[in-house]
C-alpha cells in the first residue's frame, strides 16, 4: 500500500463558463454537464444522461475544454457540500462548477477504484468562501491524499462496490415501481380525492375533530388551543408537534 497526492496521480481539470445566447444549446454535439446532470443519481459510475448538448460552433466560439469519457466529475464550486460523484460516460463538456479528474496512469490506478474512494470523503472540509459560494481551490484538491493499494486489489474492490451499487440501485426501482403501484391502487379504488370522485365530499378540520391541541416549542412551557372559532383553520405559530383528538 503507497499512499499519493492526487495531485500525483491525476489531471484536475476546470469546466467553462455555460454559453449564453438562444443558439447556444440544441440536439446536436457533445453533452454539456451542468451541476443538475451530475447531481441527478448522486452517485453513478456511468453518467450519460445529459439533458443539454453543445454544437461544435458554438464551443469553438465559447473555447469549451473537451472532458474525456472515463473522467471523474465532482462539485468544485456552489454544491460542494452534496458531494456529487460520477464517471463520465460519454466525452462532453462541463460548467466551470464542475471540475473532472483525469487519471494520469490508468495501468497504475483505476478508474472505479478512484471514484469509489472519492466517494468515501467529504469535501466541504476544505471549502474555501470565493466570490461568496464555498469552492474547492485546484491546489488544495491537489493535496488530497489517496491509499493506492496493488493494481489487482484495486480492481477487486471496485468490482465489489460496484455490484453492491448496481443492488442498491435496483432496490430504489422496485421501491419506485412499487411506490406506483401503491398510488395507481388507490386511484382504482378510491378515485383522485383532489377532484372528489367516488362521492368525496369537501369538509373542514373543524366537521371532524372535537379540538385541536398544539405543543410548545422545545423547552417551552406554552400550550396553545385553537377554540371554535379557529377550528378548521390551521394557524399554529412557532410549534412542534399537534396532538388531534377525533370526534366520538
Amino acid at each position: 500500500m503507497r499512499f499519493e497526492k492526487l495531485g500525483n496521480i491525476t489531471e484536475i481539470i476546470g469546466g467553462n463558463p455555460a454559453p449564453k445566447g438562444d443558439d447556444a444549446f440544441g440536439a446536436e454535439g457533445l453533452p454539456f454537464v451542468k451541476m443538475k446532470d451530475l447531481g441527478r443519481y448522486h452517485l453513478t459510475n456511468n453518467l450519460i444522461e445529459i439533458e443539454n448538448r453543445v454544437s461544435n460552433k458554438v464551443a469553438k466560439s465559447n473555447r469549451l475544454k473537451t472532458i474525456k469519457k472515463g473522467s471523474i466529475l465532482l462539485p468544485r464550486s456552489g454544491s460542494v457540500a452534496l458531494n456529487h460523484r460520477a464517471i463520465l460516460g460519454v466525452d462532453a463538456y462541463m460548467v466551470s462548477h464542475i471540475c473532472a479528474l483525469e487519471i494520469k496512469n490508468p495501468n497504475l490506478l483505476a478508474n472505479e477504484y478512484l471514484y469509489y474512494y472519492l466517494t468515501t470523503i467529504n469535501f466541504s472540509s476544505i471549502t474555501k468562501k470565493t466570490t461568496g459560494l464555498d469552492a474547492i481551490t485546484f491546489q488544495d484538491l491537489a493535496q488530497v491524499i489517496i491509499p493506492v493499494p496493488d493494481y489487482p486489489y484495486q480492481l477487486h474492490i471496485a468490482n465489489l462496490l460496484s455490484k453492491a451499487e448496481n443492488l442498491i440501485s435496483q432496490r430504489k426501482q422496485s421501491i419506485a415501481l412499487l411506490d406506483e403501484f401503491l398510488k395507481s391502487t388507490f386511484l382504482e379504488m378510491f378515485g383522485d380525492p383532489v377532484k372528489y370522485e367516488k362521492g368525496f365530499v369537501k369538509c373542514r378540520f373543524g366537521d371532524f375533530v372535537d379540538k385541536i391541541i398544539a405543543g410548545s416549542s422545545y423547552g417551552g412551557e406554552q400550550k396553545e388551543y385553537l377554540n371554535e372559532d379557529e377550528l378548521g383553520v390551521l394557524k399554529v405559530s412557532a410549534v412542534t408537534w399537534g396532538v388531534f383528538s377525533v370526534c366520538p
